[in-house]
């Protein structure tokens, strides 16, 4: 009797390991699985008049600021916020709105965007460029080149799963101080890969160091990385790994992954799960990814950076920790500044604040010499 229940004890314990291990499994492939972010659909359209919309409230479409809503075949412009009730999840939320192409329609499932720009290309923001190829070890990497004066090239590196188009608000700030590469990397449309998995910045800083080389094939000398999200964790591997790092004069980084450690730390917990099941995630995906996720933690690893950088965030991101910015600004403040944006989300700085956003990276691209007159040897 008594082996029959220790019987059923461990097969209990068991279960819930293996419960417990799959669900650690799940989230770690979610952060490393390759998706299209605007394939699912978030908002539904309650009403328009074609001047305005309103939208079920969300933790994201609450804060007032410039964004976009995509849906098949179509965008708009969000402009003034002119009503909001209620909470996220039982209220509503109301824009002023220009449709740029398409038509929006009552009851259209529509996806919300703070790229702003639509799905556009430089042009769009009244910049020349071209398409250009720099090859990485995985193959070509479908890339914008914007012209400029002087020898300070800025590399841009997008976010998790996103596309060239989110650099697109910030463009024009940094074509006036040089020379623009933005670029496509693995996993990218148009780009290889070799396992179908996002490796969290420990494979995609060999497409920062192909970018550079090729720059450096039309004039570079310098670099500033200026990374979104998931792509400021690239470029804090680029800064640390690239072969010429040294040239590297500055970052960027908007709303940054600084530790995924903390990252999946604050996912977990805005989910009611165990802190302690987040290291479990780290573990599984240390695992999968053949990583050590201390070296991704750079406020562990402040003391080796040595490049300048201004660290932009969301007071309310609730995707990476804010206070990591403003940690490692604390940590490292002989080289890095952060400023922080109130009612910004992730990667939304820019959004609700876009004048002191284009001042603040003005200022600091001009601080690492970037828009300085090119070298005449």
């Amino acid at each position: 009797m008594v082996w029959k229940i220790s019987g059923v004890v461990l097969l209990v314990v068991l279960l819930l390991v293996a419960l417990v291990v799959g669900a650690a499994f799940y989230f770690s492939t979610l952060l490393t699985t390759v998706t299209d972010p605007n394939a699912v659909a978030d908002q539904q359209v309650l009403a328009t008049d074609g001047a305005t919309v309103t939208l079920a409230q969300d933790d994201y479409n609450r804060y007032p600021g410039r964004n976009s809503l995509l849906w098949d075949d179509g965008h708009a412009f969000l402009g003034e916020q002119l009503d909001i009730t209620g909470t996220p999840g039982d209220g509503e939320v109301t824009y002023e709105m220009e449709v740029t192409r398409g038509e929006l329609t009552e009851g259209q499932e529509a996806v919300w965007s703070s790229w702003y720009h639509d799905y556009g290309d430089p042009s769009d923001r009244g910049l020349e460029f071209s398409e250009v190829t720099p090859r990485s070890d995985v193959g070509d990497l479908p890339s914008w080149y914007v012209p400029g004066d002087g020898d300070t090239w800025t590399i841009v590196v997008h976010g998790i799963n996103g596309d060239r188009e989110e650099a697109l608000r910030i463009l024009p700030t940094l074509a006036e101080n040089g020379p623009v590469l933005v670029i496509r990397y693995r996993n990218d449309i148009g780009v290889p890969t070799t396992d179908n998995l996002l490796r969290l910045g420990d494979t995609e800083w060999r497409d920062v160091e192909a970018a550079m080389q090729w720059a450096r094939g039309e004039g570079a000398e310098e670099f500033v990385i200026y990374g979104f999200s998931y792509g400021g964790a690239v470029a804090l591997q680029a800064q640390d790994r690239v072969e010429g790092r040294e040239d590297i004069v500055g970052l960027v980084l908007d709303s940054a992954v600084i530790s995924w450690t903390d990252t999946l730390a604050r996912q977990t917990a805005l989910r009611g799960i165990p802190v302690a099941f987040s290291s479990l995630v780290d573990f599984i995906t240390e695992l999968r990814l053949g990583i050590d996720m201390a070296d991704f933690d750079w406020l562990a690893r402040a003391d080796e950076l040595d490049v300048p950088i201004l660290l932009l965030y969301g007071v309310d991101d609730t995707f990476v920790p804010p206070e990591d910015s403003e940690q490692l600004a604390a940590e490292r403040p002989d080289i890095a500044t952060a400023e922080g944006f109130d009612g910004a989300q992730h990667v939304r700085p820019w959004n609700v604040e876009p004048e002191r956003y284009e001042a603040l990276v003005d200022e600091f691209l001009a601080s690492v010499g970037a828009g300085a007159p090119a070298s005449t040897g």
